[in-house]
């Protein structure tokens, strides 16, 4: 399973489709992604009789351990803060997926073997960064949220440049699975 980390974009106003997986332009931090995409994508074209590959590429996951979200739920829960913080203007839009549907559409793609060998897996919340802090602020916290630089995040010891690349991303994507 792929991310969205490999799908940024020149419009994010435009949503991104399954079929539009061929003009991505990666972020340089996540070229490796797209070239293991195009690997397997590659590797199911020699005999596909024997062989089926698809990349499934998902959305921000949420609803297990929370891996990109676990310092804004820690924070929350622990009230380590009197708010959230929100990276930049927090109008950047974070393609999201539970984890269970993420699963439920592996699984199902295993089964049904569909003709469509890039499958984009998204719910259809289309969140902001901001709606989605705030929803962890109210649910969790103090409700409170406060913008920081881009420059303050990457200070903050828990918000690796991963995390941070993943959480800046601004992406419409469209999911028909």
């Amino acid at each position: 399973s792929s991310g969205i980390n490999a799908e940024y974009g020149d419009e994010p106003e435009q949503p991104f489709t399954e079929e539009d997986y061929r003009r991505r332009k990666p972020h340089p931090n996540f070229k490796s992604e797209i070239n293991v995409e195009k690997q397997v994508i590659k590797l199911g074209k020699t005999d596909k009789t024997r062989f089926l590959t698809y990349v499934v590429a998902a959305g921000l996951p949420y609803g297990g351990k929370e891996d990109i979200f676990h310092y804004f739920f820690k924070v929350a829960w622990h009230g380590e803060s009197a708010a959230l913080n929100i990276i930049g203007t927090g109008e950047n839009i974070v393609p999201t997926i539970h984890a269970k549907d993420l699963s439920n559409i592996v699984v199902s793609v295993a089964d049904s073997k569909p003709k469509t060998r890039y499958i984009l897996a998204v719910d259809d919340s289309m969140n902001s960064m901001t709606d989605i802090i705030t929803s962890i602020s109210k649910s969790l916290g103090t409700g409170n949220v406060m913008n920081i630089s881009r420059e303050e995040a990457l200070l903050l010891p828990e918000i690796t440049q991963r995390i941070f690349d993943i959480i800046s991303v601004n992406l419409r994507m469209e999911g028909t699975w």
